[in-house]
């Protein structure tokens, strides 16, 4: 977190200007997403942007979004099956999480 607002910090002025009119209507931290994502190549997860009204979204958010919504849960799905022991013959797991019943969590660590 804090190599990211030292980054944010040490930007040039010109990052937070708007590069079109509709999006300087999101305000500065998406109009700084969107310049960030049109000069450099995508190397790490940023928040998904909604594309009607402009706003960041959370994973809650979007999974409950009336059109990314179904995305998103497929997509979880597979990633927490790929992590987990795989699902059915759709996705291999690595094995590297293991979920467990609440049963079976120690009664000091719930």
């Amino acid at each position: 977190l804090a190599n990211a607002l030292f980054a944010l910090d040490s930007m040039e002025e010109e990052y937070l200007k708007p590069h079109n009119p509709i999006q300087s209507s999101h305000g500065a931290l998406t109009d700084l997403a969107y310049n960030i994502l049109a000069e450099e190549p995508p190397s790490f997860a940023y928040n998904v942007i909604d594309p009607t009204t402009g706003k960041l979204l959370k994973y809650r958010q979007l999974r409950q979004h009336p059109t990314l919504g179904p995305a998103w849960d497929i997509s979880s799905a597979n990633e927490f099956g790929r992590l987990a022991q795989g699902i059915g013959g759709r996705v291999k797991g690595t094995n590297t999480i293991f979920f467990i019943p609440k049963s079976k969590v120690p009664t000091d660590r719930r």
